[in-house]
């Protein structure tokens, strides 16, 4: 019987599969050759078509993305692997109940219709695990760097083992190439990918709220001595400010105009620039309604009143955010602040705006600052590396993508001109 169709149709079924599980996007001249290289290599060469397969996908992805890369080598190497693999793994799954519970001996001997049929059901399943492990794919495909660290190596060398003890070529004492075995070992290479991956999971969340936690006490702690210290600072103004007025009405009794002017010139004039100071602009965060948020922004902000940047800081109603959960809304603010602060103190008017307001039930969170001139444009500062801070600084950004890239409800618009610099997040 031809099989074509059926071939045709695993090799779309692999294609949707990568794309589900990366969610990197092929342009057409590379998807051809991802369904040619899954088409030709198995019938070309059989014995180690698969694993030519799982190169090949590789190669592919590293060429698509040469210009932008949107994700690690290893993460790459990852979704190659998981992709040829699964598809293994399905398809003997399928076959083997076929076998067990139709008495078939081969769905070939049925017709091209059943094995369409068989893709259809590999393809469900496909679909079916993609999506019960949603929540691992995307903390996988949004932190950096776990995509860098010790856990997606071991996913990767876990699948390399096996396909190297699955080739012909390997000769392994006592090796066992009875299909039940396979089954099985395809089976417990990726139980022990997707458990060690959530549990992975598990145990960074942990230690990210922790970590959360502990920077929100530090940062309200911090907020609250600023707060009580701009107090402190107020009564003593006061205090001052009633003995210059006890002295500015002896002087107008007396009609003293050259003391009245000097007590303006030396004293008031002083006194209204001491008042109008930017630090006094902080007491705005009142109504941010989430805490943490609160004592980032101030943490952030309080250092650069200290190195003498001007803040401008915009809250005039309560406000809670609904969109985002906390610690992702903490983690991408303090991208947007610690470039804000990095950049602009490397110009002559250093200045940093921080609003956040609600239209129709939209949020704006918008965050501004001045920028020293830069050549690099707005799609390249989004590139890991790439910034306007100078090289090697462009993580950040590359990571509040890889976040936002979770919430549809989210979006990020970006703007830049040769002296300001604008993100506003806006949460529907």
């Amino acid at each position: 019987m031809d099989t074509t169709l059926f071939i045709i149709a695993m090799a779309i079924t692999e294609l949707i599969t990568f794309r589900m599980l990366s969610e990197i996007k092929l342009n057409w001249f590379y998807t051809m050759i991802f369904l040619v290289a899954v088409i030709a290599l198995p019938m070309g060469i059989p014995d180690y078509g698969n694993t030519l397969v799982i190169g090949a996908i590789f190669i592919i992805v590293l060429l698509n993305d040469r210009k932008e890369r949107q994700q690690s080598i290893a993460a790459y190497l990852f979704y190659s692997m998981y992709t040829k693999l699964s598809m293994m793994l399905f398809l003997e799954v399928v076959f083997y109940i076929e076998i067990e519970l139709l008495g078939l001996t081969s769905w070939t001997n049925v017709n091209d219709w059943w094995g369409l049929g068989n893709t259809i059901v590999v393809l469900l399943m496909q679909i079916f695990v993609i999506k019960t492990v949603k929540t691992d794919l995307d903390f996988l495909r949004s932190e950096y760097k776990l995509q860098h660290s010790y856990v997606l190596f071991t996913l990767d060398g876990l699948m390399v083992a096996y396909l190297i003890w699955s080739l012909p070529i390997v000769k392994i004492p006592d090796k066992i190439n009875d299909n039940i075995i396979f089954e099985f070992g395809l089976l417990a290479v990726f139980l022990s990918c997707w458990i060690y991956l959530h549990y992975n999971n598990i145990l960074y969340k942990k230690r990210q709220i922790k970590e959360m936690e502990q920077r929100e006490l530090a940062n309200l702690v911090e907020y609250t001595q600023k707060i009580e210290t701009l107090y402190s600072e107020l009564r003593h103004f006061r205090h001052d400010y009633l003995n210059v007025l006890a002295g500015l009405d002896a002087a107008l009794k007396n009609q003293s105009l050259s003391e009245v002017k000097q007590i303006y010139d030396d004293v008031l004039m002083s006194s209204k620039k001491e008042i109008t100071k930017n630090k006094y602009s902080l007491g705005a965060l009142s109504n941010l309604d989430d805490e943490a948020l609160k004592g980032l922004v101030s943490s952030k902000l309080i250092p650069a009143v200290e190195a003498g940047v001007k803040i401008e800081v915009e809250v005039l109603d309560e406000i809670k955010n609904t969109t985002l959960t906390t610690l992702d809304l903490v983690r991408i603010v303090g991208v947007f602040l610690d470039n804000a602060l990095e950049a602009t103190l490397k110009t002559s008017e250093a200045w940093i705006k921080f609003s956040y307001f609600e239209v129709d039930t939209v949020q704006h969170l918008i965050v501004e600052n001045s920028i020293a001139q830069t050549k690099i444009s707005i799609d390249e500062i989004f590139e890991e590396g790439q910034t306007t801070k100078g090289d090697g600084h462009g993580m950040g950004l590359a990571n509040v993508k890889n976040i936002l890239a979770k919430y549809p409800q989210a979006h990020l618009v970006t703007d830049m001109n040769e002296n300001k610099f604008r993100q506003d997040l806006i949460l529907i």
